[in-house]
């Protein structure tokens, strides 16, 4: 997120042709360069899948905010705004619905049913596996590493769970 104001001025030099002086790029630029080496101090140095995704929201927002400067010459800021987040509703009511069909009623209906035709408290106890699968998306779609604590989570769950599996009620 440090490199917004910088990527701003970018946008508003590409776009309102503004023309920011010498100096003003040397210091913007600098300054930049102090946030930006601070947090990758902090993180180790090596960018993630993560940065990638905030370097895409921060070229996003710098877009937002230059185009939003530009249309308040013309409507007051309130206007734009509004216009914005009316424009943005489509997405947001796809999102809910999605949410609302799709992980509320669609995913819940099915496990009632899964839990309703086996055991119960068999079944119930699949859930464990949660964890273990979202440690094992992390690794493989993020290259997390997990810390080796984690090793007796990845081989004790699975037996605990066809432990569970193989019991009498």
């Amino acid at each position: 997120m440090g490199l917004l104001p910088l990527a701003t001025v970018g946008y508003a030099t590409a776009r309102a042709h503004h023309r920011p002086s010498p100096a003003f790029w040397v210091a913007a630029v600098a300054g930049a360069a102090l946030v930006v080496g601070f947090t990758a101090a902090q993180s180790g140095g090596t960018p993630t899948t993560g940065d990638l995704y905030l370097f895409c929201g921060v070229v996003i927002r710098a877009a937002a905010y230059g185009e939003g400067a530009r249309l308040t010459r013309e409507l007051p800021g309130w206007q734009v705004n509004a216009w914005a987040l009316l424009l943005s509703l489509p997405r947001a009511v796809v999102g809910v619905l999605w949410l609302v069909v799709g992980a509320s009623i669609v995913g819940l209906a099915l496990w009632h049913r899964g839990l309703a035709l086996a055991c119960i408290t068999r079944a119930s106890q699949l859930q464990l596996a949660q964890p273990l699968l979202t440690l094992l998306w992390s690794v493989l779609l993020r290259g997390e590493n997990p810390p080796a604590s984690t090793l007796g989570l990845v081989l004790g769950v699975p037996f605990c769970i066809a432990d569970t599996q193989r019991a009498r009620d």
